[in-house]
Formats: C-alpha cells, structure tokens, sequence
C-alpha cells in the first residue's frame, strides 16, 4: 500500500513489509531513495538546554539469539558541554553487554581505550595526539602487509609539509620533517624521554 496526495505516493509498504520512502520497490526494510541528495536521515534533540554527556542520537544494534540476547553494538552521538559540541561513541562487547570502545571526539581526535584525550609531553608544553590507544592488556599497533613481491612489509610514512592542506609547501632547510619519542608516566603527565628526529 502506500499513502501520498495529490495521486502521488509518499511512502509505500510491500506486503513484505519494506517500507519505502522515494520509492516503491524498497528492497530492505527502511529504503530511503532521492534524485537530489536528500537522502539523509536525522537524528534530532529538540533539548533546548543540551549539557555535557546528554544524548544526541543514538542507533542501536541488537539480537534475539538464544545465547545471549539484547543490544550488542551502538553509535551514539553525545554532548561535550552546552555550546553545540559533540562526539561520537563507537560501543561493541557481548549481546546485553556492550560497552563503548572508540570515541571521536569534538575536534577529530580518535581515541581509542579512554572517553577524554590524554596529554603527551613536547619538552615543557602538553600536546593531544590525533589518534592515541590505551589499553590495560596490550595497548600496540600493528601495520601488516600481505604481498608476494620481494621487500614490500608494512610501512610507516611520517611526514612533513609547510602550508596547509589544501595548499601544501615544500620544506625548508632545517625542518624537523618527523619524530618518535619515548615517554613514561610521572604521575601527572607523560614525561620526555628519549626522542628520535629527522
């Protein structure tokens, strides 16, 4: 059936029950379709008073196995204060147990382990990493690739340009083009330790 005016269809429902929006041979079970890039879907709060944690959104995932039953994995979009910033949490685990993983937080950074960034050292001065992993059990990275050809592993490329993004420089004489540094816990920060440049 379908439901519209003017003899034009709005939403249609098969009577395998997929609901349509923009069509009317929707082949899953919520089908939105356009010709002019509005098919979006929006989650909306209409708090007018959003504080720090409050929900945005969410979209939960979840089973009815016989072994465990419930929510098994979410996204969720939260408030990080009152002035229209937010994050975003990535929770995966065990049916009815599921608990967040990764959270991108308001300005990109990916965190994965921890719900707030935490500071490294640059000799006196605290800086926040893009992407930091903390883990109790093995907080490592690993780069593998899979290739027949003689000498091609994993790499790692760190690199340096001047200008921005959109508009990359070259480097100059004397640029610190990459660094790795080894840092332990002090008790308040993560102090300098041995540091390797080029």
């Amino acid at each position: 059936g379908s439901l519209g005016a003017a003899n034009v269809s709005k939403l249609y429902i098969k009577p395998s029950n997929e609901i349509g929006l923009g069509t009317t041979n929707p082949q899953r079970l919520l089908e939105l379709a356009s010709a002019d890039q509005t098919s979006i879907i929006r989650l909306h709060s209409s708090d007018n008073s959003i504080s720090a944690n409050d929900r945005i959104g969410k979209i939960e995932f979840s089973g009815s196995d016989s072994q465990a039953s419930g929510i098994a994995a979410f996204i969720e979009a939260i408030a990080t204060n009152n002035v229209g910033q937010a994050a975003l949490r990535f929770g995966t685990g065990t049916a009815g147990s599921v608990a967040e993983k990764i959270r991108m937080d308001q300005a990109g950074r990916l965190l994965l382990g921890v719900t707030s960034q935490v500071n490294s050292r640059q000799g006196t001065s605290n800086v926040q990493p893009r992407i930091q992993v903390h883990d109790e059990e093995d907080g490592s990275i690993s780069m593998t690739r899979y290739s027949n050809s003689a000498g091609q592993g994993g790499r790692c490329f760190i690199q340096k340009a001047r200008g921005t993004i959109a508009t990359p420089l070259a480097v100059a004489d004397g640029d610190i083009t990459g660094e790795i540094r080894f840092s332990g816990y002090e008790g308040n920060n993560f102090a300098n330790g041995c540091t390797i440049l080029n």
